[in-house]
């Protein structure tokens, strides 16, 4: 008895019309499967373009990345921000404000990209897509000038070393200890006077913050900073994760700048 309640097509026996229109649904369905949408239309270069303008966003208190005086900009990423505009035939205008700031300043279009120092930071990538990096800091072993003896932290082995107590720096000596060297650290309560140490010869070198130790490298000299960081730390450029075209352009102008030597020279001015 039950299989006498089916159709033709194994249905119960429903209405003609409502079969052909479940059917439609289903082809409808398929259809919309099957065909590709259209790519979303990412205006974000041309934007820029039209307007004739990079909007870059900074916290011009932070020597020798970026600094303001009178009005005027200077520092090494604003020096990097000049030549990403130039190249892409635009000129660049400066929003400087607070660094806690410079997030919002992007999501809500006050800026087209941040050069501010910024390191790349997994846990913003749903709202923010990153350069490459374009500078390494963290962590770094300073000499003083012409001292060849020490070119990379495996050389501070029986070393004195100075570090600021309490310090990223003293944690990353520590590591060194920890993996066997024999580091002999001298603690200073001040970055700088672990710094001032190695510059009067008080000690063999001083593991110092990457920024702390170019900016006493431009202003006091003396010292030098040798090899690479202990811990790296990138530094990138932030735009919103949607312009993906403005991106490539800030990595194209980027890949000139490493190609042709003009990054390294903005290094080498800066730190």
């Amino acid at each position: 008895m039950r299989n006498a309640l089916k159709g033709r097509f194994g249905h119960p026996n429903l209405p003609k019309r409502l079969i052909l229109s479940a059917a439609a649904v289903f082809a409808l369905v398929l259809f919309v499967t099957l065909v590709p949408a259209p790519k979303r239309i990412d205006p974000s270069l041309t934007l820029v373009e039209e307007a004739g303008v990079l909007r870059v966003a900074l916290d011009a208190s932070y020597p020798p990345f970026e600094v303001e005086q009178d009005g005027a900009f200077s520092g090494f990423d604003v020096d990097l921000a000049r030549q990403i505009a130039g190249s892409m035939g635009v000129k660049v205008e400066f929003v400087n404000m607070g660094f806690d700031s410079l997030y919002d300043a992007l999501l809500t279009r006050r800026a087209d990209a941040v050069i501010s120092a910024f390191q790349y930071a997994p846990e913003m990538t749903r709202d923010m897509a990153f350069s490459a990096s374009y500078l390494t800091g963290g962590q770094v072993t300073v000499v003083a000038r012409g001292n060849t003896a020490i070119r990379d932290p495996s050389d501070l082995n029986g070393k004195r070393v100075a570090v600021e107590r309490g310090s990223a720096a003293e944690s990353a000596a520590r590591k060194l200890l920890g993996k066997g060297s024999d580091v002999r650290l001298q603690g200073f309560p001040t970055g700088q006077e672990a710094l001032d140490a190695v510059a009067a010869g008080q000690v063999d070198a001083t593991i110092a913050d990457f920024v702390e130790a170019a900016e006493f490298v431009r202003s006091k000299g003396g010292v030098q900073i040798v090899g690479r960081p202990l811990d790296p730390e990138p530094y990138v450029i932030a735009v919103r994760v949607r312009d993906q075209a403005l991106l490539r352009a800030i990595e194209a102008a980027l890949g000139q700048m490493r190609h042709d030597g003009r990054l390294d020279e903005l290094r080498r001015r800066w730190f």
